[in-house]
């Protein structure tokens, strides 16, 4: 029988049409080059992947791989549709500091863009900043470009970070300051479901300036932030404090104990902060003394006490000339017993201070209901020279050894049954604080405190 022309025309199917309810599956298992190939097949298909192809989008900029993020750029101009898809943008790149001289960073190149079409984009925003921006376009820099990408994702969810691409934030932090009070003419992005941010940089870098990060506090559905910045000299934020109770982690790096407590009294349902104390005396400001104020640190602490469970900090300084900075340590934590916290991580020297000569027990400081607890060995050792009335001398200012932090753990224990009933899991830094000629009695101590762990049924890790 023969088959008519309208029956043929019915019955013919593209592959691409056999897919049928399995569209998804297939297409969210696909990397993005496959997915690349996919858009070419036909019309149908391009349509359908695309949505996939742009939902997750990752550049990386190296001293050995150019950037590829400026023609991305240009695309989702000509077709804002695409930037409807986008919900993950992470801008990768970490080595540029490195490079001999300026000669060597890759160029960024602008050659076959249509800068005409990105400066339009610019001047319609109404942002304050647009003559400078449109200017920067032939600059060479790519804070210009990442602004402008990021201006065009309405509907972006997660965003990642690195030290290349965020060098310089003038124009990237004017984008983000478009948000608040006193911009609403702005036509940009409201980043109104930005959830998840990682801004991960060194803390010597010549950039990081917080007025250009600080509007990240306002966005109005931010969970987790990850942050680097200078220490200021004047903590101020750019409009009326924001009250970011959305916000439940944050990672911060480079704000010190005399502005931490005004940055954290905006974030009053934090439940997990990481936060690294930092001095580098290179940078002179009042707020940046060789000072480690415990006290303060808790005090900083206090406007998120109910909420706070995961508290972790680590401690840093910078070495000039192979000599580590005189440091005053002044206060205890003692006030951190009051919080609610199931998992503690902090160095020995905060923990207990310098000198085990203080007296200042571990029971005095970690909370009741802890569960984790995780003593590093940040600040150890730390040689310093003293210097008083022309007298020169070399002194060791971290106390601790492996004896002493053995002698404090028994102290401790003794209260796990009447106190620490929750505690399962403890990481001490024994054999670090141990003698590098004589290790011998190591092992010994060791084994006693596993041994007293083990009567508590708690799992301990010696570092």
């Amino acid at each position: 029988m023969e088959i008519s022309k309208s029956q043929r025309q019915t019955t013919r199917h593209s592959l691409w049409d056999c897919v049928g309810d399995a569209e998804h599956q297939v297409l969210v298992s696909l990397c993005p080059r496959d997915l690349v190939q996919l858009c070419l097949v036909s019309k149908k298909s391009r349509a359908s992947t695309e949505p996939y192809l742009y939902s997750n989008i990752s550049c990386t900029w190296s001293v050995k791989q150019p950037c590829s993020m400026l023609a991305l750029v240009q695309t989702l101009l000509r077709r804002p549709d695409l930037a409807e898809h986008v919900r993950s943008v992470s801008l990768l790149g970490d080595d540029l500091n490195k490079v001999r001289s300026l000669r060597d960073v890759p160029e960024i190149a602008t050659a076959g863009l249509d800068l005409g079409l990105m400066r339009k984009t610019i001047e319609v925003s109404k942002i304050e900043l647009a003559n400078d921006w449109t200017d920067q376009l032939n600059a060479g820099t790519i804070d210009p470009y990442v602004a402008l990408l990021l201006s065009q994702l309405h509907r972006l969810r997660t965003l990642t970070l690195e030290r290349n691409f965020v060098e310089d934030t003038r124009f990237f932090g004017g984008v983000f300051s478009s948000l608040l009070p006193g911009h609403e003419n702005v036509q940009l992005s409201t980043f109104k479901d930005l959830r998840v941010i990682s801004h991960n940089m060194t803390l010597y870098s010549r950039s990081k300036i917080i007025t250009d990060l600080l509007p990240y506090f306002y966005l109005p559905a931010l969970e987790q932030l990850s942050l680097s910045v200078v220490n200021p000299a004047v903590f101020e934020w750019p409009a009326a404090p924001p009250d970011a109770t959305l916000l439940t982690s944050l990672s911060l790096r480079g704000i010190r104990e005399v502005h931490l407590g005004r940055l954290l009294s905006a974030t009053p349902n934090l439940r997990q902060l990481w936060w690294k104390w930092y001095y580098d005396e290179d940078f002179e400001n009042p707020s940046n003394q060789p000072i480690v104020d415990l006290d303060l640190i808790v005090a900083a602490l206090i406007p998120i006490r109910h909420s706070l469970q995961d508290l972790a900090i680590e401690a840093q300084t910078e070495v000039e000339y192979l000599e580590m900075p005189w440091l005053k340590m002044q206060g205890t934590m003692k006030g951190l017993i009051d919080f609610n916290l199931t998992r503690l991580e902090v160095p020995l020297a905060f923990l207990a201070t310098f000198r085990p000569a203080n007296g200042v027990r571990f029971q005095d400081v970690v909370p009741t209901h802890v569960r984790t607890v995780i003593i590093t060995d940040d600040l150890w050792p730390h040689s310093a020279f003293f210097r008083e009335q022309g007298n020169i001398e070399l002194i060791e200012q971290n106390e601790w050894d492996d004896e002493s932090l053995f002698e404090a753990l028994k102290d401790w224990i003794d209260t796990w049954q009447q106190s620490y009933r929750h505690l399962s899991n403890i990481s001490v830094p024994l054999e670090t604080l141990g003698p590098d000629l004589d290790r011998e009695g190591i092992p010994v101590i060791a084994d006693q405190l596993r041994d007293l762990c083990r009567q508590y049924r708690v799992a301990v890790d010696i570092q």
